[in-house]
């Protein structure tokens, strides 16, 4: 009895991640019916799937716990965007770094308020988020908003 159980357990969480390949995130009632015995079942789950490319982020988090600053570079598509130069300040000094092809850039310095400078972007980009901005004193998410103009 306790097999036959996990099969119809097993067949209706197969059917459901099936039918939610599509989906980002859904409720689903699905039933189904073991093929062997015979026996129907049924069970509400609800999924988040994320389909993403390596390197490549979907949404980033707007607040999430992080061991250092991350820079997110993304077009309002949520494509990413490479090659955005970025200079990250604190007093007099400056560092400048550039957004890789996930469209990220990551600082580990000490948690403390930096003034950030979006220095340049690729030509074919506008900026639509701020040129300038500060950082909170703890380690978080920034994203930067661009608009592709031309191709």
């Amino acid at each position: 009895m306790k097999n036959n159980h996990f099969r119809k357990v097993s067949l209706i969480i197969i059917v459901m991640m099936f039918s939610l390949m599509a989906c980002s995130e859904k409720k689903v009632m699905e039933s189904a019916t073991d093929p062997v015995f015979g026996q129907t079942g049924s069970a509400e789950l609800t999924v988040s799937i994320t389909d993403t490319v390596e390197g490549e982020p979907t949404n980033p988090p707007e607040e999430v716990e992080s061991d250092m600053y991350r820079f997110y570079f993304l077009t309002e598509d949520n494509d990413t965007v490479a090659g955005v130069k970025l200079q990250i300040c604190q007093n007099d000094a400056c560092l400048m770094k550039s957004s890789d092809d996930a469209g990220l850039i990551e600082f580990d310095g000490e948690p403390q308020i930096y003034s950030i400078h979006v220095y340049s972007f690729p030509d074919e980009y506008e900026l639509v988020s701020e040129r300038e901005f500060e950082t909170e004193a703890k380690y978080g998410v920034y994203k930067t908003i661009l608009k592709k103009i031309r191709k």
